[in-house]
């Protein structure tokens, strides 16, 4: 769903964990993501269902400090990896050029 803070719209998309490979998050979390989707201007990247991501996560906060239970990729988009092949996941980030283009699930742990 699409919601606005500060008149600044952000998508908040609920996914299912397959798996954590460090920390903990829930089984199934709220992802919070800068923009909409729908407007032609932005080329943030948001998740899309029947995908599989690699997402490096921290949890939200307002200004305030006050908890969510909602997270947000770090970076933003420079924790966000799509699924290419069975253990392999893609740089979604076009502005992190020192990341890797492609992203091993084993070298994530």
């Amino acid at each position: 769903h699409v919601e606005t803070a500060a008149q600044i719209p952000f998508t908040v998309s609920e996914l299912t964990v397959q798996e954590t490979l460090r920390g903990h998050v829930p089984s199934t979390l709220q992802l919070r993501q800068l923009g909409t989707g729908s407007e032609s201007a932005e080329s943030v990247y948001l998740v899309r269902s029947g995908e599989a991501y690699l997402i490096f996560l921290k949890s939200f906060t307002f200004s305030d400090g006050a908890a969510t239970g909602e997270y947000i990729a770090v970076g933003p988009e420079a924790g966000l990896f799509r699924r290419a092949a069975q253990d392999d996941f893609d740089k979604l980030d076009s502005e992190s050029p020192d990341l890797p283009t492609r992203l091993h699930r084993a070298d994530a742990r």
